[in-house]
């Protein structure tokens, strides 16, 4: 992303132009896609590949899904990247959309954002927001604690915002 240029609407494959749907909210269900657990692989590319390309689409599947996977990326692709993964869109989205209406005075129900704009207030969300304090939470490695009390603080955190089994984090915070 550069202000010199504008942001992109599709991706270029063998000379040829391909309209991509741009709107983080098709690319957030895309995002949901890739992290579900759908077993039926080729029914999950193809759903990635419908959303993602607006009308015509490279004639290879590999090419299609390549250019699903850079433009999600931001053309910014991280080989082997095992880190610990912190949030998740779907399970995050009210505590995301607070941060953004908090911090931006964006509502993301009524606004449609360039999923690579979307992506970089994202990435800028302060840590003082309910959102960022959550983040904190899932990154602290509990051997790095030394004081137990606070060391249980964390871990009862942790489990609260936990993205394993909960159906729906906002479920388990309102539940309290």
């Amino acid at each position: 992303m550069t202000f010199t240029t504008p942001l992109p609407e599709g991706i270029y494959h063998e000379d040829k132009f391909y309209a991509m749907n741009t709107d983080f909210k098709t690319w957030l269900k895309i995002d949901e896609l890739i992290q579900s657990d759908l077993t039926e692989e080729t029914k999950k590319i193809a759903l990635i590949i419908a959303l993602a390309y607006k009308n015509a689409l490279p004639e290879s599947i590999d090419a299609a899904l390549t250019g699903v996977l850079d433009f999600y990326s931001g053309y910014n692709l991280s080989k082997g990247n095992n880190e610990k993964k912190l949030y998740s869109f779907e399970k995050d989205a009210p505590f995301i959309f607070s941060a953004f209406y908090s911090q931006y005075n964006i509502d993301l129900f009524e606004v449609n954002l360039h999923w690579w704009k979307f992506k970089a207030l994202f990435n800028s969300l302060e840590e003082n927001t309910l959102f960022g304090k959550i983040i904190r939470y899932r990154a602290i490695n509990l051997e790095d604690v030394k004081d137990k009390e606070r060391k249980k603080f964390i871990r009862k955190m942790k489990q609260l915002y936990s993205l394993g089994e909960q159906e729906n984090i906002a479920d388990a915070v309102f539940a309290l």
